[in-house]
């Protein structure tokens, strides 16, 4: 195994990000140690759920190491076309990216750079660096990579980063804003982190999302009435 100059050495030459540095040495470190079972991953804590549930505007979700969506709020479900509906395959910002029906009409999503897909893979691949060998790990990245010929190639560009902010670029019948911002923060849990979607203040769409929320509210006090009664 090369020992840490060589590899910091081999890092400088290519000019490496930070992430990408780490992203080699935890790669040498591995070598061919097997990947220790997944553990079960922890139910979303209720705060961050409240946390959610208090953007009344802004679509937020939160995503696990490999980008499923494990909780979201009502802005959310608009945006991602409802994804309590969807098969647990499709439950998944990957899949979202690259895979979903209307993604060729919004090819700035998978540019090989500065793109909110470009950046999920890099995450993705600094993530495989700790379980190279998990095989649901690797099934979610054949699948992708069977599907999507731009996962497949932004995969093979082996780049490592976090996920960050950035812009998403959407067709959506609902909503009349080409582009939102987001920003995504980590949260306590491994791997995970709530996306966070701004719409332009003033804008049909924030009005849309904050419909969403308030359609929400009402059926919950509804359900209450009802069962008060």
């Amino acid at each position: 195994m090369p020992t840490g100059p060589v590899l910091d050495g081999l890092a400088a030459a290519l000019q490496l990000t930070g992430p990408e540095h780490a992203y080699l040495h935890r790669l040498a470190a591995r070598g061919d140690r097997p990947a220790p079972p997944p553990a079960e991953p922890p139910a979303v804590p209720a705060a961050t759920l409240a946390l959610l549930d208090t953007l009344d505007a802004a679509p937020a979700f939160v995503t696990g190491p490999t980008f499923d969506l494990l909780a979201w709020n009502r802005p959310a479900a608009l945006l991602l076309a409802g994804p309590e509906q969807r098969p647990p395959h499709e439950r998944n910002l990957l899949w979202q990216v690259f895979c979903c029906p209307y993604r060729d009409r919004s090819p700035g999503n998978t540019a090989a750079e500065r793109s909110i897909g470009a950046d999920l893979v890099a995450s993705l691949r600094a993530h495989h660096a700790d379980r190279p060998r998990d095989p649901d790990l690797l099934a979610l990245v054949h699948g992708l990579s069977a599907a999507s010929p731009a996962f497949a190639t932004l995969w093979d560009h082996h780049r490592a980063a976090r996920p960050g902010p950035g812009r998403l670029h959407i067709r959506h019948p609902e909503l009349d804003t080409p582009v939102l911002d987001y920003t995504v923060l980590p949260l306590p849990e491994e791997g995970r982190h709530v996306f966070a979607f701004l719409a332009p203040p003033d804008s049909p769409t924030r009005r849309a999302f904050a419909a969403a929320k308030a359609g929400q509210a009402a059926q919950a006090a509804q359900a209450g009435h009802g069962a008060a009664a």
